[in-house]
């Protein structure tokens, strides 16, 4: 359990100026180093992206850990990687990690282990934390850090398969995300079909509805018009790539129109149709109506059928692409970074987009932007970066 005895300062608080001035951006990095089997969590304060880190500032993690912030709040949160427990952090006026509550355990509710991005915050004070091993949403005040109540997700479920969720998008009305179903390790085994999960957070009220199009929707994007995309995810295009046209479906994108409560029934995406039929992973949202893929070059690994997942992940044949969703042109590729395997971490934080290059043993990983004039190398990280929210 993390605790007070768990935080770290410069050795002469606030003598050297304050890491967000007043008024200014304050940004958290959450990233992992690892040292023989000892995993370690970084929780790095910083007021630009594009200056190096002060490590006298960070708080330290035991075996990692996982960030919930969302703009607004006022506070952020860290799940810890040991045990089902939340607890609430805010950064004084002298740059120290304050623990601000007690740890919030969801044990009792049957859940073992925090998932990434699984927290949906509504207002200060109401959250879900999405659990997918019980397929149930639990609310709880995120001010007085107090359960109040469960919601079944269980609707969510197919037989057979690990449900999981997409990215989630809260709106006036409701929050809204897509069901992902798949199977581990038989990654050829992606159903066809997708689900829009409906969360009303006035009334803890779920609606399932249920699409035959596309598979394994994860990322979205809103345009400045209000609507809403989804795409399909890493899991589907590597099965179809690996395992035949039979497997999975084309990757494609969803719409949700602003004011609407379903997927768009006249409008889907086939986004191999702008990548001329390669594969195609969303990643990161660009800004605008733009998003950005890894496309695969098969020019420059010979990738017979079938392949395995891992092979396909690893194959330095990726290679960024910019896509308009809004535009009927074929997505643009950019080669300021040489092609590389397919995973690669996205952050969309104040209007910019982000990622990360490491090196060969993970113990630094280079933080860069993603524009559409060209890459920008900015911070060197320790680690493997997790995670990046603006908290103030």
């Amino acid at each position: 359990m993390l605790s007070a005895g768990a935080i770290a300062c410069g050795s002469e608080p606030g003598s050297d100026g304050a890491v967000g001035a007043e008024g200014g951006p304050l940004y958290l990095i959450m990233a992992r180093t690892f040292s023989s089997e000892i995993t370690t969590g970084i929780l790095t304060p910083t007021s630009s992206l594009e200056s190096e880190l002060d490590y006298s500032r960070a708080l330290e993690l035991p075996s990692g850990g996982v960030l919930y912030s969302e703009p607004g709040i006022g506070t952020f949160m860290i799940g810890s990687a040991e045990e089902p427990t939340i607890t609430r952090y805010r950064i004084d006026e002298s740059d120290r990690f304050i623990v601000d509550s007690e740890g919030l355990s969801f044990a009792s509710y049957g859940v073992q282990y925090l998932y990434v991005d699984s927290v949906l915050f509504v207002n200060p004070h109401k959250a879900y934390y999405i659990d997918l091993d019980q397929l149930q949403a639990i609310a709880f005040d995120p001010s007085e850090m107090q359960i109040t109540g469960s919601i079944s997700l269980a609707g969510a479920a197919r037989e057979g398969f690990f449900t999981s969720f997409g990215e989630a998008v809260r709106r006036d009305d409701a929050i809204y995300f897509p069901t992902q179903w798949y199977t581990e390790p038989d990654w050829d085994r992606v159903p066809k079909g997708s689900m829009l999960v409906r969360l009303d957070p006035n009334t803890d009220q779920v609606t399932f509805t249920e699409d035959a199009r596309c598979a394994s929707m994860l990322l979205s994007m809103t345009t400045d018009s209000g609507d809403t995309y989804w795409f399909s995810d890493g899991y589907n295009t590597l099965a179809r790539r690996g395992y035949g046209p039979e497997h999975g479906a084309p990757d494609c994108a969803l719409r949700l129109r602003a004011g609407e409560k379903t997927f768009d029934p006249d409008w889907q995406l086939d986004v191999g149709s702008r990548t001329g039929g390669a594969p195609a992973i969303p990643v990161l949202k660009a800004g605008g109506s733009k998003i950005w893929l890894r496309v695969l070059d098969e020019s420059k690994v010979d990738l017979p059928i079938p392949t395995e997942y891992s092979a396909l992940d690893t194959a330095p044949a990726w290679q960024w692409h910019l896509l308009d969703v809004e535009s009927d042109a074929p997505a643009q590729r950019n080669d300021d970074q040489p092609p590389s395997s397919v995973g690669a971490f996205g952050i969309y934080v104040d209007g910019r987009a982000f990622t990360t290059v490491e090196n060969s043993d993970y113990s630094e990983s280079t933080l860069i932007e993603l524009t559409p004039d060209g890459f920008v190398k900015h911070s060197t990280v320790r680690g493997v970066v997790d995670s990046i929210a603006r908290v103030r």
